[in-house]
């Protein structure tokens, strides 16, 4: 190939200019003739091999590298001719660009990570230069214009260039392990070397256009020139035609040269069109050539790659949650077109989108030859690379993936595309390799699955644009649908514009650790055991790791990953603990770049609100509730605006750093997902009614029990970490993150303002006044950073929260006598307080205060001590047990003993003498106060005399009298005490009916003191054993207020006498509380309901109303109360109130009414419903556990009744194999036991009975090992015993379940109660029987009622079962009866279990 002398300066100054960049970098010269200079790939191959194959890290690589390596170089060395002409120096270009290769390499040194490093880069490289390195192979020897030869030099001049950034970065890393390298390290860390491949992208491509551009004007020219000829050849046809006259001959010559002509005119044609396919996609070969194609799309190698990378990682089973979700199914059905998975970032999200392309690849074997209509097409956008970022890309790879399998598909796109250049434009590319075939043509069954993984990572206008191609996706007026399925994975801060663009045609699907737990335990596990040192450690420690990676991992496999690099840094187990303590390094990295991208996402008032969320989250004490959240927004507002859907903000955009928690536990997965139909349908007239039962799964959560947290711990050490700060995509871009110093201070000052001024922001109030104090101690190591303005005013704020008595009441009445009272809290405040110019601008008497108080911070409590003292002895609203506590402490700090214990009792000269301290008036009310808390402290003989003190001084002060019949009361004096309670009956009742007495009292009257005095006589009447007395005075309580502790009691006692009248006069009262008094639509009577319905059906209120209503045909109205009730709680937002009613609504439909249909329904939305995560309480846990048993013993014996091997049994035994499935991910303080799922060990019941001994065992081994294990919680061990022996029982092992029973002791005093209701209970079991069937509970005389078919108050069990009774010891055996073989203790049955189990 010639270089024209005009052009060839220019060369010259672009490759010596490249030369100097690359001496710069690197600081060698590469025409240094001493240095090597390999002239062939052969030479340069050979020379790594001798420098570095010594290295063990090399050689791993050598085969790899060695590959791609001779790829690349071959091209370049067969173009050494214009190499050496371009050249200024001895050495041809070929040559110096091995140089470079060679001193690259060198610089990895066997550091694995450096290896991978270059490897990646070389692999983007092949990626940028693939076509180019094809034309450059035919170039040497061919006459090129000086424009492409000007481009091809530049291209080999950037590649040198890229050469030397890369080693220069290489050897940085090394020298001071500045880096911590990934495979993505070079691209990912440098801003130049980013640039430069950029650079080299955008030359070849532009040199592409050059040789279309060239190769067209080529082609041109022959066309002009056949035309020309066929003009010449046709004019001298006319000629010959005009002459008849002719020879003969001479018309058959012409006739030959005339069928020659169209023989070279159709031969040149040919040429063309050949021409014109291999350079620019000619439409000649509609046909679908694979090797057209791929000219004409111009496919990538990045999706390929990264699937069979994403895949050797990929373990198998992870991702197969996706398959029971309701929108994959439909998606996968092609019942929706577009689905939407978003998960925050190192979730799994590409482990997904891989298992996703496995499984329709296996479903539907790809291949022309495999002849499937079906087509799988996917794509991993990358960020990493601006060639993975484009759309334009990821339409043409789809495109080529589904032409290599879709013969027609392949034909429509030769048919509609000549060349490249039809598709140039994002909007000609879906219309012609989408739109025009998937929705328009008419293809038959042909249909196409496209992945699309890494949304988020897509240029933004690509993204936007592919939004709206997407919206196209909609069935038409026809009815009919696209085929075409796409499912997009991304972060979640792109839900919002999915949801925008989509609107309903679009599934979601959200990814959180309650679908990914178990593929997170599989990865530890594995990650563990390919970890050298940790696979060496001692079983305890791997143990010990494997807990806490599977705990602390909360849903990331990235996480995960960092953490196992680090850990397999160390050897002794002591680094091992503290570097799981530790967050991972390279977390951070992935942080920030999160960070950029949301500054660059974000628009509007989202950035600005991010960043204060984030502030507060980071320095709360506490969780913040959702209310509390959108408080923080609307700070410093002079007119506080609502924000429109926070929850939606923080659930979506913002969920890649936070989370929020309900206390039903539902996710936003669960909020997103619809609610799975029932498999088991008995009875479907009554289906609409069930759909009332499922609570609401909308983003409308309560906002004051919804709390805000960090998505993960390490996320909020990330923002926690002084050395980190805000971030920005660019000048442009507001900048996101948290300043944790600015927010410390910032959030110091808003809760002492708070405090100070309540009204300022009554949503966040409360948690000002608690926790403003932590606020201090947090800002106290920056307290230099913190500058003079805001010091003054924390300082003047601090010194009203201290000193202001209505500021001082307002906080100290929401604490109590805790470590608050402490020189550590105490500290902060006199530091803060310490500021010259401060001080020296107070009052002097402040002043002087402050100064003492800097020198003995306990004396800033004094004024806190004084308001309590009066709140204590001078009034009656705070409690004065507490008072006189706190009032100790500071005592003790202000004389010097602040380690000194405070006792739960103290003396009571020690109650007196903190009293007299305060030196207030000993009125009449002084006495009574100190009173109270030396009878709350079981000081009784003190406490009486302090109260008759009280009477003595105003025989009218009714409280300091119900006081001392409380103390006679509490001492077993129930006459005293009854007969102080009707004294003040006389005065509250004169009281009540007289205004003017009312006003002569000391204390202030309601209804509610009457009521509560009525009682408490009622209650001293039941004492004395007067039982109609106190149910008069119980219902004068009643018709004063219907307060519910006053109905439960007096209902419970009318239930007690079991008569006609009784349930009569219970449902009457129930009845006089079915009036509204609410606009939710609620009544006392479903107040008292909700009240009552922690316990479910357990309760005594419970039980005692639904068996009255049964007994006066009331069933129907106390249903629709219930059904009224569970809506009022859906109306308050409260899930876990609504749970418990629909509850104990469907223990009425199955118990007393015969609608066992309708309560089924109930159970099986009770066990699909996703309770994943609890928050703090067991009630979820319980209640699902109650049911679990149940419903599980149902379908259990309703198998057992159809027989095995039915259709009947077969689909009772699919839905106990669904709902055994169900798991609890719980928090640390929850019990074992509270957690249990029955359904599971039902199951094994199942399978012991058809004689599947395997699968029996593998659902019942859980249970015998919280048997065994369940040795330190008393209330554990009772309920694993009590659940394993019924096991046993129902396996047919009853004499050791018998002897289980017989041993372990119950410390509540209560065995077992007769689950028929009838209200036996007994502390032993003892004459206890147990159903072999459905395992219930049941004492002789309901055994009794049960065999002979006759009702019990509860419908329960059934008379074709059978009992084991467990017997008295002496007594001779009964029919029934089952006695142990021998008396052994607890610990030896658990060895005995352990040997029959093989545990």
């Amino acid at each position: 190939m010639t270089i024209t002398i005009e052009s060839h300066s220019q060369f010259v100054v672009t490759w010596d200019l490249a030369l100097k960049r690359y001496t710069a970098a690197v600081g060698k010269q590469l025409d240094d003739p001493s240095l090597p200079h390999p002239s062939s790939v052969e030479e340069l191959l050979k020379r790594l091999d001798s420098r570095n194959g010594h290295f063990g890290q090399f050689r791993q690589r050598k085969r790899s590298l060695f590959e791609i390596l001779t790829c690349i170089c071959n091209p370049i060395e067969r173009f050494g001719s214009i190499a050496a002409s371009i050249a200024s120096n001895a050495f041809p270009a070929s040559s110096v660009c091995f140089s470079a290769i060679t001193y690259l390499i060198d610089a990895a040194k066997d550091v694995s990570a450096s290896y991978d490093a270059v490897m990646a880069l070389f692999v983007t490289l092949k990626a940028s230069l693939c076509d180019f390195l094809v034309r450059l192979a035919i170039y040497d020897g061919s006459r090129m214009s000086d424009a492409l030869q000007a481009k091809v030099v530049d291209i080999l001049a950037t590649l040198l260039e890229i050469f030397g950034q890369a080693t220069k970065i290489v050897r940085a890393g090394l020298r001071g392990r500045i880096l911590q390298f990934t495979k993505n390290t070079l691209l990912g860390s440098d801003k130049t070397l980013q640039g430069l491949v950029s650079k080299l992208d955008r030359l070849c491509q532009t040199e592409h256009q050059l040789v279309g551009a060239e190769t067209l004007g080529e082609t041109r020219k022959t066309n002009l020139a056949v035309e020309n000829l066929s003009a010449v050849l046709n004019g001298a046809s006319l000629v010959l035609e005009d002459n008849h006259g002719m020879l003969a001959q001479a018309q058959v010559d012409l006739q030959r040269l005339v069928e020659g002509q169209n023989d070279l005119r159709q031969d040149v044609h040919r040429d063309i069109s050949s021409l014109l396919g291999s350079f620019i996609g000619s439409g000649a070969k509609a046909n679908g050539d694979s090797d057209y194609l791929r000219t004409l799309l111009q496919p990538s190698v990045g999706p390929s790659d990264m699937y069979y990378t994403i895949a050797r990682k990929r373990l198998s089973g992870t991702g197969e949650w996706i398959e029971a979700e309701v929108g994959f199914q439909a998606w996968l059905k092609q019942e929706q077109s577009l689905l939407w998975i978003h998960g925050p970032p190192g979730c799994g999200k590409s482990f997904l989108a891989e298992y996703i392309i496995s499984n329709l690849k296996t479903r539907f074997p790809q291949g022309v030859d495999q002849g499937s209509k079906v087509s799988v097409g996917y794509y991993f956008f990358k960020d990493n690379n601006p060639q993975t970022r484009g759309l334009h890309q990821a339409f043409r790879d789809v495109a080529f993936q589904i032409c290599l399998n879709d013969s027609v598909y392949a034909g429509h796109v030769a048919t509609h595309c000549s060349a490249p250049g039809d598709i140039c434009s994002l909007q000609s590319a879906w219309m012609t390799l989408f739109r025009d075939y998937f929705l328009e043509d008419d293809a038959g069954s042909r249909h196409a699955y496209i992945v699309l993984d890494g949304l988020d990572e897509c240029m933004e206008a690509d993204r936007q644009s592919l939004l709206e191609f997407l919206s196209e996706l909609t069935a038409d007026e026809a009815g009919s649908k696209p085929r075409v399925q796409f499912v997009m994975l991304g972060r979640p801060h792109l839900s919002a514009d999915v949801a925008d663009a989509l609107q309903e045609s679009v599934a979601s699907i959200s990814i959180d650790r309650s679908k990914n737990d178990d593929d997170i335990a599989r990865y530890v596990e594995h990650s563990l055991r390919r970890s050298r040192n940790i696979s060496r450690a001692p079983p305890s420690l791997r143990k010990e790791v494997m807990e806490i990676l599977v705990k602390n991992a909360q849903g990331m496999f990235l996480w995960v990953d960092l953490m196992t690099q680090e850990l397999g840094r160390y050897n002794r187990a002591s680094s091992v603990r503290e570097c799981l303590q530790r967050p991972p390094k390279g977390l951070y990295e992935a942080m920030r770049r999160t960070l950029e991208g949301l500054s660059a996402y974000l628009k509007g008032d989202d950035p600005e609100e991010l960043n204060i969320i984030l502030g507060w989250v980071a320095c709360a004490s506490r969780p913040l509730s959702l209310r509390e959240i959108e408080a923080t927004l609307s700070l410093g507002s002079s007119d506080p605006e609502e924000i429109v859907g926070i929850e939606s903000l923080l659930r979506l955009q913002f969920a890649s750093f936070l989370t929020l928690v309900r206390d039903d536990g539902l996710t936003t997965a669960d909020l997103q997902a619809e609610i799975d139909v029932s498999s088991l349908r008995i009875d479907d007239d009554h289906y609409e009614d069930a759909e009332s039962f499922e609570l609401e799964t909308d983003f409308n959560s309560n906002p004051d029990t919804t709390e805000v947290t960090f998505r993960h711990a390490s996320v909020g050490d990330f923002f926690r970490d002084e050395n980190e700060n805000k971030l920005s995509a660019g000048p442009d871009y507001v900048a996101i993150g948290v300043d944790i110093v600015e927010s410390r201070i910032s959030t110091l000052k808003a809760c002492l303002r708070l405090v100070c001024n309540l009204t300022e922001c009554p949503n966040l109030g409360n948690y000002a006044l608690v926790w403003w104090h932590s606020h201090a101690k947090a800002v106290i190591p920056h307290i230099h950073r913190i500058g003079e303005t805001d010091r003054q005013e924390i300082g003047s704020l601090l010194l009203k929260t201290l000193r202001d008595e209505s500021v001082l009441e307002a906080w100290i009445s929401l604490r109590d006598a805790d470590n608050f009272w402490s020189l550590e809290t105490l500290d902060p405040f006199s530091k803060l307080l310490d500021n010259k110019q401060f001080v020296d601008c107070l009052p002097v008497d402040i002043r002087d205060w402050v100064l003492s108080s800097i020198q003995e911070p306990a004396r800033l409590l004094v004024p806190a001590a004084e308001c309590i003292a009066k709140k204590w002895l001078q009034g009656y609203q705070w409690d004065a047990r507490t008072c006189m506590l706190i009032i100790y402490r500071i005592r003790g700090l202000l004389e010097g003993q602040a380690d000194e214990k405070v006792p739960d009792k103290p003396a009571a000269s020690t109650v007196l003498d903190a009293a007299e301290w305060a030196k207030l008036p000993k009125t009449a009310e002084w006495n009574r106060r100190v009173a109270i808390c030396l009878r709350d402290m079981s000081h009784y003989e003190e406490a009486q005399a302090y109260f008759e003190a009280a009477l003595e001084l105003d025989n009218q002060m009714w409280l300091a009298r119900s006081g001392l019949a409380y103390l006679y009361s509490l001492s077993e004096q129930h006459e005293k005490s009854l007969e102080l309670y009707r004294e003040n009956i006389e005065i509250l009742e004169a009281a009540s009916e007289n205004p003017e007495k009312r006003d002569t009292l000391p204390h202030d009257v309601e209804d509610y003191d009457l009521a509560d005095t009525y009682q408490s006589v009622g209650e001293e009447l039941l004492s004395l054993g007067d039982r109609t007395s106190a149910l008069v005075y119980l219902e004068k309580a009643l018709d004063v207020t219907t307060e519910g502790k006053f109905l439960s009691k007096y209902i419970q006692l009318l239930a007690e006498e079991k008569t006609p009248e009784s349930h009569e006069k219970i449902i009457q009262h129930l009845k006089r509380l079915d009036t509204a008094s609410g606009d939710n639509g609620a009544t006392r009577l479903t107040e008292s309901l909700s009240e009552n319905s922690g316990m479910v059906w357990t309760s005594d209120f419970y039980q005692a109303i639904a068996f009255a209503a049964r007994a006066t045909d009331e069933l129907e109205w106390l249903e629709d109360a219930y059904m009224t009730a569970i809506e009022v709680a859906k109306k308050q937002r409260n899930s876990v109130l609504a749970f418990s009613l629909q509850v104990s609504l469907a223990d009425l439909f199955i118990s007393y009414d015969d609608k066992e249909s309708r309560a089924l329904e109930i159970w099986q939305m009770v066990m699909d419903f996703p309770a994943t995560f609890m928050q703090g309480n067991l009630l979820m846990l319980y209640i699902q556990s109650l049911v679990s048993r149940y419903y599980g013993a149902y379908l259990l014996t309703r198998a057992i009744q159809a027989g095995p091997g039915t259709v009947e049994a077969e689909r009772y035994i699919h839905t106990l194999q669904r709902i055994a499935k169900r798991r609890v991910v719980h928090s640390d303080h929850v019990s074992e036991w509270a957690a249990n799922n029955f359904a599971t060990a039902i199951l094994g019941l199942w399978y012991h009975r058809i004689d599947q001994p395997e699968k029996a065992r593998e659902y019942t081994l859980p249970f015998v090992k919280q048997f065994i294990h369940a040795d330190t919680d008393a209330i554990g061990t009772y309920t694993t015993s009590y659940a394993f022996a019924k096991l046993l029982l129902m396996m047919g092992d009853e004499s050791t379940a018998v002897a289980i029973l017989i041993s372990v002791s119950c410390p509540e005093e209560t065995a077992w109660i007769c689950e028929a209701r009838c209200g036996v209970s007994s502390s032993t079991w003892e004459k206890g029987n147990i159903c072999r069937e459905c395992a219930v509970d049941l004492c002789d005389d309901c055994v009794r009622l049960v065999k002979e078919g006759k009702p019990t108050r509860a419908n329960i069990c059934s008379s074709d079962h059978s009992w084991a009774r467990i017997p008295e010891p002496s007594a001779p055996l009964g029919p029934d009866d089952v006695r142990a073989e021998e008396m052994v203790s607890i610990g030896d049955l658990k060895n005995k279990v352990k040997k029959q189990w093989g545990l």
